[in-house]
């Protein structure tokens, strides 16, 4: 079995020495990471973690991981984020900087939003449940809809995904050479 890095050529000992500091990282900025899930670059969000490209199963998405600095995610446990290069490449401004987009209803389109109020008044009456009858549902539409029950989806940030995708084609290997699991359509069980 190979790790990423060795498929890549890139044989580093794997020191707390190689680690860029939480307090050092730039927000926006581009880097290679040793991640649990995710990698080989992501862009780091100026908080906590890193926003990357996660692989599973036949997926690939937008995923966070936390920096590995103890405490850097605010909490004093240990991140799964280990970033060892800063690249020369930053997100553009007109990207948000977030693995999803507000929600929107699956049926129409509209926009949605959560209320905690409602959902609190809910429990308060006794009626937590969607099938309880007094339940009023805590998602409404932000817009004109002929909708009449918000039924929500997140949406990815598309922009930052396909910047993200370009990014990793960019910074691996010689010119030409990719790597069968950045093809959307690789699977480690049915191409071996």
């Amino acid at each position: 079995m190979y790790y990423r890095h060795e498929i890549l050529g890139e044989k580093r000992a794997r020191e707390e020495s190689a680690r860029i500091a939480h307090p050092l990282c730039k927000e926006r900025r581009l880097y290679r990471v040793d991640t649990r899930n995710f990698g080989p670059v992501a862009v780091f969000d100026g908080k906590t973690g890193f926003i990357g490209l996660r692989r599973k199963f036949d997926t690939i998405r937008l995923d966070t991981e936390y920096h590995y600095d103890p405490g850097a995610d605010g909490t004093g446990c240990f991140g799964t984020a280990n970033p060892w290069q800063e690249l020369e490449d930053s997100l553009p401004d007109d990207i948000e900087l977030r693995e999803s987009m507000p929600d929107i209803c699956r049926d129409c389109g509209v926009r949605v939003e959560y209320s905690r109020a409602i959902y609190e008044a809910n429990i308060a009456n006794g009626n937590g449940r969607a099938l309880d009858p007094g339940y009023v549902s805590p998602w409404s539409h932000l817009g004109a809809t002929e909708c009449k029950k918000a039924n929500p989806v997140g949406v990815q940030n598309q922009l930052l995904f396909d910047w993200l995708m370009k990014m990793e084609e960019k910074h691996l290997g010689p010119p030409g050479w990719k790597p069968e699991w950045l093809d959307p359509t690789w699977h480690p069980r049915k191409n071996r």
